[in-house]
């Protein structure tokens, strides 16, 4: 016996004990030896015992002879179509439970002392790329804390396809909608042996990113980047009937932001107010998009999204330096994309600068009227702009808004009560 669940065997003997043991126990699993539990209001005044210490009334009998005959000699699943699950094929093994590096694990159990709060932790290092003709700049870090048998990987294509307009970003949403519809049965097994899988299309490229064991990740990786890459028609819609069922589910998702709370439209234009061109777009723009979006639309590009770039990647986790470009190359083989120059790649986000104003009245003021006609709310948000992009910038600006975040949270809800949602805070926006 033991206290916690048996993860390994000490012996072919003691694996031999527990297997005989599990069997043992499925063979008890009989008719025979069931109970049957109905609960029902039709029961009252028809039973005959009571509990000892809740009062319960109950009544009990044994099975039928009829029943008994007729479960036991019952049809057999596989006749009537009913199949045990296939075997995980996710699932890890023991030998893949390893971890490469042994860590001490006391160590995580205390508390990390000042210095080691403030000390950064070394970043992945770079063992591809930075060259010219070189695909991919490949960043990595093996586990050297947790020991975990886990690994985190992320591709990103870097490429001016993805956003490049509001149709472009309509269309992104429509991929990731579908691919999640059609590779829902197959990562259902993946998900509960530990591993998931993401897509994201962003105003930069498109990124997939794999986290879980890594025994089984790169069999998972390999076959989600054959579904999203090379035979992506397996994933996207067979006809426009089909396709018309996602575009209403986007087409719902863009129309709930007019039911949206006034603050949350503020907030939403003073972040578009200072977004670059291809980094974010309108809702009506968006809308817009949508209605004229067909399926060749989509297949056209999906094909384009992958077929150019710049590549950057990071692995991450139990898995040492070979590992990780054997996995960056057969990544590489699923995507056969043309590389392009560093003058096409999209630049990182760098938010519009503000006009400077002299005084309070020549402030930039952006009114918008409140989409939802029927909230009579309103909503001001005031946004001071700092285009910093050192450490004391930052640690500056994080100061300043601890300084003033009280005060005006006390003056204007609890003093004024000018509005029930009230609050101050600094926003990253890009490196600033």
């Amino acid at each position: 016996h033991t206290s916690r669940p048996r993860s390994s065997f000490e012996s072919d003997e003691q694996r031999k004990v527990t297997k005989d043991a599990t069997f043992d126990l499925f063979s008890r699993l009989t008719v025979e030896n069931s109970m049957m539990t109905i609960f029902s209001k039709s029961f009252e005044g028809k039973t005959d015992k009571e509990e000892k210490w809740y009062g319960t009334s109950y009544r009990a009998y044994p099975y039928s002879s009829s029943n008994l005959i007729k479960w036991t000699s019952c049809r057999s699943a596989s006749s009537l179509g009913m199949f045990l699950p296939k075997p995980n094929q996710f699932i890890p093994t023991e030998r893949g439970l390893q971890a490469k590096r042994s860590v001490d694990r006391k160590l995580l159990s205390k508390p990390l002392s000042f210095n080691d709060r403030v000390t950064p932790i070394k970043p992945p290092q770079v063992i591809s790329g930075g060259k010219e003709n070189d695909r991919w700049t490949v960043y990595f870090k093996q586990d050297d804390r947790y020991g975990q048998p886990k690994a985190y990987l992320i591709f990103e294509l870097l490429t001016p396809d993805a956003y490049s307009t509001p149709k472009a970003a309509v269309l992104a949403q429509l991929y990731d909608l579908c691919l999640s519809d059609s590779l829902g049965e197959y990562s259902y097994d993946a998900v509960l042996a530990g591993l998931t899988y993401n897509l994201q299309v962003l105003p930069r490229g498109v990124r997939l990113t794999f986290g879980g064991y890594n025994e089984k990740i790169v069999a998972f990786m390999n076959y989600v980047s054959d579904k999203v890459v090379t035979n992506f028609r397996d994933v996207l819609p067979k006809n426009a009937d089909e396709l018309e069922r996602f575009k209403d589910t986007v087409s719902r998702e863009l129309a709930a932001f007019d039911t949206k709370q006034p603050y949350s439209h503020s907030i939403f234009y003073t972040a578009l107010s200072t977004q670059p061109f291809r980094f974010q777009y309108s809702n009506s723009e968006m809308r817009d998009a949508l209605e004229s979006i067909t399926l060749e639309d989509l297949f056209d590009f999906v094909q384009s999204l992958w077929s150019r770039g710049q590549g950057e990647a990071l692995v991450q986790g139990n898995l040492d330096k070979k590992e990780a470009l054997r996995i960056i190359d057969a990544f590489d083989k699923a995507i056969p994309f043309n590389t392009i120059s560093d003058e096409v790649v999209p630049p990182y986000l760098t938010p519009l600068p503000l006009p400077l104003c002299s005084s309070i009245s020549k402030l930039v003021n952006i009114r918008i009227s409140e989409p939802n006609v029927n909230n009579k709310n309103s909503a001001s948000q005031v946004m001071f702009q700092c285009l910093g992009t050192s450490e004391k910038d930052h640690v500056l600006i994080e100061l300043l808004s601890s300084i003033i975040n009280e005060p005006f949270y006390d003056d204007l809800r609890t003093n004024q009560q000018l509005g029930y949602i009230v609050s101050c805070g600094a926003k990253a926006v890009g490196k600033t």
